[in-house]
């Protein structure tokens, strides 16, 4: 067996593997910004076609054995530890998609293109029973999808797809803890005396908030030359390829912070792929390791910077150049205090740091019960409006509001959830860590130097893909492993402060 030619052949397969993928995530990105309504039939034809040819292109990775033979390379050591890492995490690829037949996966994205085009529509008409049908089916192909992949229990199989070797278990603990500590939070900030800071007046025209938004994308650290921005339903970001990043947003000219909180939060998604070692493209070492430690990126850029006061010493003087009018009365203390505001809310992207994992842990616990069939699709729109009532106290008004938010479950994320709260609290050891690396973070906050800690990230998460397992690359990120501690000590030392308690 000469190893090195086997390695450079997979790796030219690995090639083509890429293409396919670059084109599905293409067309997906599309879907969602530019495409016509009409074309929402051909584009599912298009992309089960895609999904299907790149399903086979992973079955026949081993066809003729040579994945097997690398395998058997690594575990006797004779590969050098990249190579063994490469090795590993496809073998874990490769396996999973061989217990997923051909005809289950065109069905399964076909499906999954049109719901999000009914999801739309049904957001729009606030008509949950125009969605219900397409939901049931991707309940109901989800659970098949867990039988195939052959776990012990089904809702964990669908974690272990976005966030390996994490349980419903562990994570009803780690939910249970973070619930006890911020529910005592919350009943603190609503009983301060310290009265909630009002938004900045007047409207905000888009086409000025765009420009900001190009300024803020440039100075932070995101390559526009390999990336872009436009608009979406549901913010999000898209990896095309290594030099092609694509994010999006959402805007309203009567909140400002919405395109903008949006925006740096998809940031810290764009810098972590396009931090990614481009020369392994096609690799598992070119893909983030797992959706917790990417949504780390986003709420560390959103929260611990974006939010900072220090990084609005920088930028408020170009917010108020380019509003003028909006901030004529209206200053920089007072939009600190804005973006701190904590008041339970409808809309989980839009919701405060404090209250946001609560949205999380409902929809947790919801779709677990969807997948173990102890709730049916049908009766969502009323469970879902208890929980809100329970943990936020928040009265929904309508589904547009409420069940139908999210695009999540019409794509077929089911399992994905869980991991925006996990990367909270990520998050949060992120922030400790590089603080006690860079003394002067606060500094180069308030003069918009955010490059080396866009560098900081690059060298301790980015650059190693998925050489490293989750809890490993954090723990040596960061010296500890998760902590729900940690967040909620930086909460209580961020609001004490604030709504003085």
């Amino acid at each position: 067996m000469d190893t090195k030619k086997d390695f450079m052949r997979l790796r030219g397969r690995l090639k083509e593997m890429l293409q396919l993928r670059s084109a599905i995530a293409l067309a997906s990105w599309d879907q969602e910004v530019y495409m016509p309504p009409a074309a929402a039939e051909s584009r599912a034809a298009m992309m089960a076609y895609l999904s299907g040819e790149y399903h086979q292109k992973l079955l026949t990775l081993d066809e003729d054995g040579l994945l097997s033979a690398l395998d058997t390379a690594r575990t006797k050591n004779t590969l050098k530890p990249k190579e063994a890492a490469i090795i590993r995490e496809l073998v874990r690829d490769h396996t999973l998609a061989m217990k997923l037949p051909m005809p289950f996966v065109v069905e399964f994205a076909e499906v999954t293109s049109r719901a999000q085009h009914v999801w739309r529509e049904a957001k729009g008409k606030n008509d949950f029973a125009l969605f219900r049908p397409w939901l049931e089916r991707i309940v109901k192909l989800s659970r098949e999808k867990a039988k195939l992949l052959g776990g012990a229990k089904p809702y964990d199989t669908l974690i272990d797809i976005y966030e390996p070797g994490a349980t419903s278990d562990e994570l009803s603990i780690t939910f249970e803890e973070l619930k006890a500590g911020l529910v005592p939070l919350v009943a603190k900030i609503r009983d301060s005396r310290m009265r909630p800071a009002k938004a900045p007046k007047g409207t905000f025209p888009v086409a000025d908030q765009k420009r900001f938004l190009d300024f803020i994308c440039a100075r932070v650290g995101f390559d526009t030359d390999s990336g872009r921005l436009d608009t979406a339903t549901h913010p999000f970001e898209n990896a095309i390829g290594p030099s092609d990043v694509r994010i999006t947003t959402r805007y309203s000219e009567t909140d400002l912070w919405q395109s903008i909180g949006s925006v740096i939060h998809e940031l810290g998604h764009a810098m972590y792929e396009q931090g990614l070692p481009a020369e392994e493209a096609g690799t598992p070492l070119c893909e983030a390791v797992s959706l917790a430690v990417h949504e780390s990126q986003s709420r560390f850029w959103e929260n611990m910077v974006g939010r900072d006061k220090d990084t609005w010493r920088f930028f408020y003087p170009e917010l108020k150049r380019r509003f003028p009018q909006n901030f004529k009365d209206y200053g920089p203390d007072e939009w600190h205090r804005y973006l701190h505001v904590v008041k339970p809310s409808l809309i989980r992207t839009e919701s405060d740091e404090v209250t946001y994992n609560l949205h999380i842990i409902l929809r947790f616990e919801l779709e677990k019960e969807l997948i173990e069939g102890t709730i049916r699709v049908k009766d969502l729109p009323e469970i879902w409006d208890q929980k809100m009532q329970e943990y936020l106290g928040v009265k929904v008004p309508d589904d547009a509001h409420g069940v139908l938010q999210d695009v999540h479950w019409s794509a077929g994320l089911i399992g994905y959830f869980p991991t925006y709260t996990l990367g909270n609290l990520y998050s949060a050891q992120l922030n400790d860590a590089i603080r006690r690396d860079m003394p002067d973070f606060d500094t180069k906050l308030s003069k918009g130097e955010f490059l080396p800690i866009r560098d900081w990230l690059r060298e301790k998460i980015h650059r190693h893909g998925r050489f490293y397992s989750a809890g490993e690359l954090m723990r040596r990120a960061t010296g500890s492993s998760l902590s729900v501690q940690l967040f909620l000590t930086y909460l209580n030392d961020t609001y004490s402060k604030l709504y003085d308690f």
